[in-house]
């Protein structure tokens, strides 16, 4: 899936991505050369954001159940 992100600020060049991935790979090492964070703290992060992204897609968007 190719992903093109663009930007509303003139001059500004569009990012293309292969897919999300790309784009959290470049988030976490913009932060940490951006002084942020570092790479480990960006790496947990991505653990921590999937489990959170699968634990509200499994729960969260369900039928409702009654207990």
């Amino acid at each position: 899936m190719r992903i093109t992100l663009t930007s509303s600020i003139a001059g500004t060049v569009p990012h293309v991505y292969g897919d999300t991935d790309d784009i959290i790979d470049e988030v976490v090492w913009a932060r940490v050369y951006g002084g942020m964070h570092y790479l480990t703290s960006g790496k947990h992060g991505v653990i921590i954001g999937r489990k959170v992204a699968q634990l509200i897609a499994s729960d969260y968007f369900q039928a409702e159940r009654r207990h």
